[in-house]
């Protein structure tokens, strides 16, 4: 009880701080509270802790547990009533003590993460675990494109020298699997920004890097900003890139603005060049993602186009036939339409699909109803 009372009290006093951040780019405010119970930085005095709290408009892209969350664009009070964003709470340590989601200042489970919130619990300067909590602070699972799902709950991080290990859990603290079929994941760092990843199943068995990148054995690295910049399968002697004869590449690279956006990827042979991805985007050197800002700064745009490259420059179209993909957005950064395009531009059914565009509604809730169309604006389906 002494613990939930404590972090009431930092919750209460983090909402009061909005009135008090400096015009302008935020800068993170820095708190200094009594605490007569446990504490959870095992390296502070019980009887208090500092902490600080910023707010940033988005939040870039990972590929996998042992790149941390990255909050880009950070932002003023005066933006917050107008933004979708993330509150980042950090130690005086700057170690990071929780990440929470916020639409309009209103509380979101619609986080990059799939929930609303994420907490950190360090047993010592190593080792932490990130746990996960919806909107009305219950625990929660989380979602990432590297996990496709499996109920993880804890992410449970242990590291000693350059060398580091994740494992997942649910809510009962029982080891399971992500959607992908993994349980452990272990990394050895060659540098800050560059290691070698590995995925193991409950049984121990070696498994696969994700169902669209099949790599046993991955060296990942990241870029001078902190940002994903390449993901190889390697040869784990040699350590030297080679083609995975599933998906036909042996690097994907990751292109971002200077903004921390993600603008697209290419695939790559051994020596870098361009090369087509025959698996599941046949003809497809490169996806590339083109915005219609409305607000650089807070991280909104109206429009997104999707488009793709062959390996040497031409545009093509996707798997499914279309030229291009089209997303639309609302005032409040909600998507409302997806809609196929021809190369004309115009509205685009691809037989796969069955349809020409989708229309997002909002519930109450915030839960997402979505309509069906084809090309002359008739309904195809409807899905709750």
């Amino acid at each position: 009880m002494q613990k939930n009372r404590f972090f009431r009290l930092i919750l209460a006093l983090s909402a009061l701080l909005i009135s008090n951040i400096t015009f302008g780019v935020a800068k993170p405010e820095h708190i200094h509270i009594e605490n007569n119970s446990d504490n959870l930085d095992t390296n502070q005095s019980k009887n208090s802790i500092s902490i600080s709290i910023s707010y940033f408009a988005g939040m870039a892209g990972v590929i996998s547990p042992f790149i941390e969350y990255h909050p880009i664009l950070p932002i003023s009070a005066l933006d917050l009533p107008k933004a979708n964003y993330y509150k980042v709470t950090r130690d005086k340590h700057n170690r990071l003590l929780e990440m929470a989601y916020f639409e309009r200042g209103e509380t979101s489970n619609n986080a990059y993460f799939g929930t609303h919130k994420v907490s950190y619990i360090y047993q010592n300067k190593d080792d932490y675990e990130r746990r996960y909590f919806d909107k009305d602070n219950q625990p929660a699972s989380m979602w990432r494109h590297y996990y496709q799902g499996g109920d993880i709950h804890i992410e449970r991080y242990k590291k000693q020298k350059d060398r580091a290990q994740v494992t997942l859990f649910d809510q009962k603290n029982n080891g399971i699997e992500s959607g992908i079929g993994s349980h452990k994941f272990v990394a050895k760092f060659l540098t800050k920004n560059r290691f070698i990843q590995t995925q193991f199943t409950l049984e121990n068995k070696p498994h696969k890097f994700r169902n669209a990148m099949p790599f046993m054995t991955t060296m990942i690295t990241l870029d001078e900003a902190g940002f994903l910049d390449k993901v190889s399968n390697i040869d784990p002697v040699s350590l030297k890139p080679f083609v995975n004869e599933q998906v036909k590449y042996a690097t994907l690279k990751v292109h971002f603005d200077e903004y921390g956006f993600e603008t697209g990827w290419d695939y790559l042979d051994p020596n870098e060049n361009l090369t087509d991805d025959k698996k599941e985007s046949p003809n497809i050197a490169r996806w590339s993602y083109y915005r219609q800002w409305t607000n650089r700064q807070l991280g909104q745009f109206k429009y997104m186009w999707v488009q793709v490259y062959n390996s040497t420059g031409v545009n093509t179209t996707h798997p499914n036939g279309a030229t291009t993909i089209r997303y639309t957005k609302d005032e409040t950064g909600r998507y409302i339409e997806a809609a196929f395009l021809d190369a004309e531009g115009n509205l685009f059914q691809p037989e796969k699909e069955g349809y020409a565009k989708r229309i997002f509604n909002y519930k109450a809730d915030g839960s997402r109803v979505e309509t069906r169309y084809d090309t002359r604006g008739a309904l195809v389906e409807l899905t709750k």
